[in-house]
């Protein structure tokens, strides 16, 4: 949302001021809100409204953004810039050459910017729940319970050996999550926790499918043959599946997650309802939340105390070491540039963004104005002015001068990785992490016609039937598991006959019915003359 933007410029605020200066001209945001954004581009194309610059989702939004281009309404940008003219955006734009060739739509050039962006989701977990576990007397019952002996066979190896520790691979995952649901984490003698819970938008859960190699809405190579299948019929979904689905059903996994939207899934993690969640990595906002929610009234937690309670973590692994998150090769949004606007308006929008991504710029956008908000030591080095809000955590860029709020249309991440957030050296080193496991196609966005055609509804379709399918009881038979802790894969994922049944119809009308098969086969002959993208 940049409306940000506008009260800088009624306020004429110094960042404000260098940004008019940099474009000639004054600079007028169109507001939709963030959660009708999309909504509000499609109304505003079809309706010939589209401001001068704006913000989409591109070719992941394929239907859309090629028609887009064949009605005109996109200015070509690598037609205007070269090492010479808007060199920094020639730059950006060089960094992305491989989807002149992939978008097939796309006559060779560059229709939008891509703006810069890095994974920002992460794992959290209660590490005050590990810790209370890992007690020894506690220890000792959970080990009997999870063994099936009694507490006198609990050895001191035992003790030193298998205490709970942030989860690195499923296994680890599923133990955890058991021992959060069973073994009273928090330790007030009920029995009121969960191990983890999800969303409504099973998107959250796409580190389980990565896990097993399955990838999630991509087109990806399981196998190694060299042939790319959909993710959403690939064995590892299968088994991605199932396993949700007897997280579910075993009660490890919180009753309700099907309502959640991604405010109360952070919500019942806060109030310690439940110990694992997927989210973004807005720590920050996870603490403040925390906090509000655990302090007493005449002793509030310090920012400290909480940050030792909660951790973040990498998605754990699977049985073959896959592991990950599923988003895109650096970028998921796009700067357009209408196509209509003036030559003055052209210009202006061209210079601003080219300052936007000099390396003058990115020096303004990430630790802003020399006296206001750092100063230089006599080593020049940078000291930073911070400024707290009324909870003491410290305030971002964009909450002193709402002109930063414009740093979104080239670097979408850039709030995640400011120097100036409390404990960014925890956030901005997890992010690092992020980028080892960041899980995409190996040819983004190759899209032949019937790509566009289908992906979406298949999509759709494969969404909706692995949400009902972790619902469903029949998946899940009694004696289906041991009783006993698993220590295998074998044993931690297995289907029933119902469930067979159903991924076999699945399949059917997936591939057959409605059009996956003639899609794959599309594909595969469009990324013989496509550019593969190193992970």
């Amino acid at each position: 949302d940049f409306d940000g933007l506008n009260t800088a410029r009624k306020q004429k605020t110094d960042v404000y001021k260098i940004l008019e200066e940099k474009a000639g001209m004054p600079i007028f945001a169109v507001t939709t809100g963030s959660a009708d954004w999309e909504t509000q581009l499609s109304t505003k194309f079809a309706t010939e409204m589209l401001p001068d610059v704006f913000v989409s989702k591109g070719p992941e939004v394929p239907e859309q953004y090629k028609d887009m281009i064949e009605d005109g309404v996109l200015l070509p940008v690598s037609d205007y810039v070269s090492e010479t003219e808007y060199p920094n955006i020639y730059r950006q734009l060089q960094d992305f050459d491989y989807l002149k060739t992939n978008l097939s739509y796309a006559d060779g050039k560059h229709w939008s910017i891509p703006v810069d962006w890095t994974l920002e989701h992460t794992m959290y977990i209660r590490q005050d729940w590990l810790d209370n576990l890992n007690e020894p007397s506690k220890l000792r019952k959970c080990l009997a319970d999870e063994k099936g002996i009694s507490e006198s066979q609990v050895t001191e190896k035992m003790l030193e050996e298998e205490k709970y520790e942030v989860p690195e691979t499923l296994l680890d995952f599923y133990r955890v999550a058991r021992a959060f649901t069973l073994y009273d984490p928090d330790g007030n003698g009920k029995n009121d926790t969960y191990g983890y819970t999800s969303t409504q938008e099973l998107w959250t859960d796409n580190w389980i499918y990565n896990a097993f190699n399955a990838g999630w809405n991509f087109m990806i190579d399981d196998d190694g043959d060299g042939v790319y299948t959909s993710s959403w019929v690939t064995e590892g979904a299968k088994k991605a599946v199932a396993f949700t689905n007897r997280l579910y059903q075993e009660g490890y996994m919180a009753k309700g997650w099907n309502e959640n939207d991604m405010g109360k899934k952070q919500d019942q993690f806060m109030q310690g309802k439940v110990g694992m969640i997927e989210a973004h990595a807005w720590y920050n906002t996870i603490l403040k939340g925390f906090i509000e929610k655990n302090s007493a009234a005449d002793n509030k937690m310090t920012i400290e105390e909480a940050s030792e309670k909660i951790a973040m973590f990498a998605p754990p692994k699977g049985p073959d070491g896959y592991y990950g998150i599923a988003s895109n090769p650096n970028f998921w949004t796009v700067t357009c540039l209408n196509a209509h606007m003036s030559e003055k308006e052209r210009d202006a929008a061209l210079s601003l963004i080219d300052f936007m991504f000099s390396e003058e710029g990115e020096e303004l956008f990430t630790y802003g104005l020399e006296g206001t908000h750092y100063t230089v030591n006599d080593d020049g080095e940078k000291e930073l002015i911070q400024e707290q809000d009324s909870s003491g955590f410290n305030k971002l860029l964009e909450d002193r001068d709402s002109a930063f709020i414009i740093s979104s249309v080239t670097n979408w991440s850039r709030s995640y990785l400011s120097p100036f957030a409390t404990n960014s050296e925890k956030i901005v080193s997890t992010l690092e992490k992020a980028k080892e496991y960041n899980r995409f196609a190996d040819y983004p966005f190759v899209q032949p016609d019937s790509y566009i055609k289908s992906w979406k509804s298949l999509a759709d379709h494969a969404e909706t039937t692995f949400f009902n399918a972790v619902l469903e009881k029949d998946y899940y038979t009694a004696g289906q598991y041991s009783e006993k802790l698993p220590t295998t894969y074998e044993e931690l994922c297995k289907f029933n006959d119902s469930f067979e049944e159903f991924w076999a119809e699945y399949l059917e009308r997936y591939l057959e019915q409605m059009g996956g098969r003639k899609m794959t086969e599309d594909y595969n002959e469009a990324i013989k003359n496509a550019v593969k993208v190193a992970h």
